[in-house]
């Protein structure tokens, strides 16, 4: 069981080979008008170990049509 952060934010958790689906209210639209805003989107174990973790502008996010794939460690 991994949880899942954005910009230090706990937003839930999630099994090994599962897809979720979340809302965040880390992600807002107030900060799209921003180029260089990132969000750092972290996984971490139960132990507080990070096993994912990667900065990401909203644009990039919307390239990736707000789907992210965390590899296997």
């Amino acid at each position: 069981m991994l949880d899942i952060y954005i910009d230090g934010l706990r937003e839930t958790d999630v099994s090994s080979n599962t897809s979720i689906e979340f809302t965040t209210i880390a992600i807002s639209p107030i900060n799209v008008y921003s180029d260089d805003q990132e969000f750092l989107i972290e996984a971490k174990k139960e132990s507080g170990e990070v096993v994912y973790s990667e900065s990401l502008t909203w644009q990039e996010l919307d390239d990736m049509n707000w789907k992210i794939v965390m590899p296997p460690s």
